[in-house]
């Protein structure tokens, strides 16, 4: 099955479990052909496809519940109950049982894209190492959550449009004021990850909610999940980071280091499964991570420019 045939299945997947925005759709192939990046993040159902073909030993690797689309530009911020700034994963809508090295690949891969990119200027194995170190040495200390920092009203409804694995997914976003400052919460339509789609599984169980309850981690009290309905506070400071958001002053390496502890942080929460990770871990030598994502990086350039072929084509037709 090519890149087409599956965007078009899935899609149809997708139908069958929320009520999508067929213009999101739309918007979001255009987007899917800009980029690598973009295209990357837009089609975490293509990359479970192609993972155990491409890494066949490695999907083999002890099962965490794992996050799925991790990715750089995965990570935010959101304040606990006691008003801190917290920053970690903040997109676990494709949470499944997976292999422990699935997410290291994925944000790895995603650290070259941008690299190739030119939105980061380490090299690849530094990347590779950065990440894979944080990783380890949080395994070692049991992990530990990221602490940066130490409100009924009228209220207006107003559909938005954001993300791009979840495009075309339905967003409500609530606006009101409390004690004269602005608030806003997105409820966002979710249903089982794409895991259940690529192995066709009927579950429609969502895993982010017990993600959210069981790794270590500083909870964000808004976050709600209702059903197939995911609930999280907006604002200025609580939000996904962008690459081109961060300043240009910036130690990337401590930045993916960190990335690589917070996964380890998120797979605390299959604490049965810790030793596995750990004794498989150890015997992982050389450079196994670099090379895995070396050769996922090779293939999702490949659907990427099956995809823009294809759109161009399309768009001269």
């Amino acid at each position: 099955m090519n890149i087409l045939k599956a965007t078009a299945d899935f899609e149809r997947w997708l139908a069958n479990r929320l009520p999508i925005i067929r213009q999101d759709i739309a918007l979001k192939h255009p987007h899917m052909a800009e980029a690598p990046f973009s295209f990357f993040r837009a089609t975490f159902y293509r990359w479970i496809q192609l993972w155990p073909e491409v890494c066949a030993d490695l999907a083999k690797a002890p099962a965490v519940l794992a996050i799925g689309d991790l990715h750089i530009e995965n990570f935010g911020t959101w304040r606990d109950e006691e008003g801190r700034l917290i920053w970690g994963v903040n997109d676990l809508d494709e949470a499944w049982p997976a292999s422990y090295a699935l997410d290291l690949v994925r944000l790895t891969t995603s650290a070259y894209l941008a690299i190739s990119a030119e939105h980061l200027s380490l090299t690849r194995r530094e990347a590779a190492d950065a990440i894979e170190e944080g990783y380890r040495d949080a395994l070692n200390a049991g992990g530990k959550a990221f602490v940066l920092a130490e409100p009924r009203s009228p209220y207006q409804l107003r559909r938005r449009i954001a993300g791009l694995g979840s495009l075309g997914h339905p967003r409500i976003l609530a606006l009101s004021s409390r004690h004269g400052a602005f608030i806003a919460r997105e409820a966002k339509g979710i249903r089982t990850s794409a895991w259940a789609w690529c192995r066709g599984i009927s579950s429609e169980e969502v895993y982010g909610a017990k993600l959210v309850d069981r790794s270590v981690r500083v909870k964000d009290p808004f976050v709600r999940f209702h059903g197939h309905w995911l609930v999280r506070r907006l604002a200025p400071d609580c939000s996904r980071i962008e690459l081109a958001s961060l300043p240009k002053e910036r130690d990337e390496a401590r930045l993916l280091y960190d990335m690589g502890w917070e996964t380890a942080n998120i797979h605390f929460g299959s604490s049965a499964a810790i030793a596995k990770v750990k004794k498989d871990l150890s015997s992982r030598k050389g450079r196994w991570l670099h090379k895995a994502a070396k050769s996922m990086h090779k293939a999702t350039l490949k659907d990427w420019e099956h995809w823009r072929e294809d759109w161009k084509g399309s768009a001269q037709r």
